[in-house]
């Protein structure tokens, strides 16, 4: 994902992953005084989560109330710590005499680049020397999850394969190929679809074959062409919307009906087992042309599935001479 420059775009505020503007950021603020030690501690209460969404950033603010008596040596560290880990940039306090001294210091952060999901923030904090502590009266964090104003080009993932960790409306495109694909299928993920196939097609090019030539037909379902046959094999289990077709002519004087159908590789039928379900008469004039072709939503088709097509000459009378066949497959959704 693009992230925008901190420095240079405009911010409006959403709040704790709430989205809106003018939300208040969510604070927390200790709730006991906290006896440093040399080793990290948590501050007591200062502990947020919050939901980021895709192409937002966070703005994190810290105060601490800081109590030297006891520090006779060392150097005070305030760490913000996101989802476990410290970012950096962290408040420090090197007192120049032992006791005695007390001051509220504040800090802040930006951070544009954490993915869209909840994230846990936190404060630690600890003494070279040890002694010391923090007061729970000005010691807080704030939390403001906020939203470019300027337009943010989220890139999308573009990938042969989709996110294994999706979350509710991530999008991605799917392909067969970075460098060259034959299809491009935008596709959003819905967690709250009662589907299994939760990746819902927005919109692309589909995936398409065709063939031009010569294939005699006489009875029986035929695939076009018998060698090579025009096919498009679906990448990801999932329901599809395919349109298919073929065009010929007849070669002697002979009326007669004719059929063209979508198979798989194992010779099955989809989406319908009639021969009449795409189907013309031509009439017996030598050289008679037809072109015909239908649409079918083929639900549940396992990953991998080829799909051809296939023609018939359903009288049998005369010989067809296929020269044409199509087909073509967009996703309604996928797995």
């Amino acid at each position: 994902m693009s992230v925008p420059n901190p420095a240079t775009t405009d911010w409006v505020p959403l709040g704790s992953g709430i989205s809106g503007p003018g939300v208040s950021p969510v604070i927390a603020a200790a709730t006991s005084i906290l006896s440093l030690t040399t080793s990290y501690q948590n501050v007591p209460g200062v502990n947020i989560d919050a939901s980021v969404p895709l192409g937002a950033a966070v703005v994190a603010r810290a105060t601490v109330d800081v109590d030297t008596a006891g520090m006779a040596a060392g150097i005070l560290i305030v760490d913000l710590l996101v989802d476990g880990g410290a970012v950096g940039g962290e408040i420090l306090l090197n007192p120049s005499t032992a006791g005695g001294m007390r001051v509220t210091l504040g800090q802040h952060w930006v951070l544009p680049g954490l993915s869209a999901g909840s994230h846990n923030f936190k404060l630690q904090a600890r003494t070279s020397g040890g002694g010391g502590s923090l007061n729970s009266s000005h010691t807080r964090l704030a939390v403001d999850v906020v939203a470019a104003t300027s337009p943010v080009m989220a890139s999308l993932p573009y990938a042969t394969s989709l996110p294994t960790a999706p979350y509710d409306g991530q999008e991605a495109i799917l392909v067969d190929s970075v460098t060259n694909p034959s299809y491009v299928w935008r596709l959003r993920y819905n967690a709250g679809s009662s589907s299994a196939y939760k990746w819902e097609f927005v919109g692309g090019s589909p995936a398409y074959a065709e063939w031009k030539g010569a294939q005699a037909v006489s009875a029986g379902w035929t695939k076009l062409p018998s060698a090579g046959t025009t096919t498009v094999t679906v990448p990801r289990a999932g329901d599809y919307d395919v349109t298919y077709g073929a065009g010929g002519q007849i070669e002697t004087a002979v009326a007669t009906d004719l059929a063209v159908g979508i198979f798989n590789a194992a010779g099955t039928q989809l989406g319908t087992n009639d021969w009449q379900d795409c189907m013309a008469r031509v009439t017996g004039t030598v050289y008679d042309k037809w072109d015909i072709g239908k649409s079918h939503r083929l639900a549940g088709l396992a990953a991998g599935t080829a799909l051809d097509v296939r023609g018939t000459n359903v009288s049998g009378s005369t010989v067809l001479n296929f020269l044409t066949s199509y087909i073509s497959a967009v996703p309604k959704r996928v797995s």
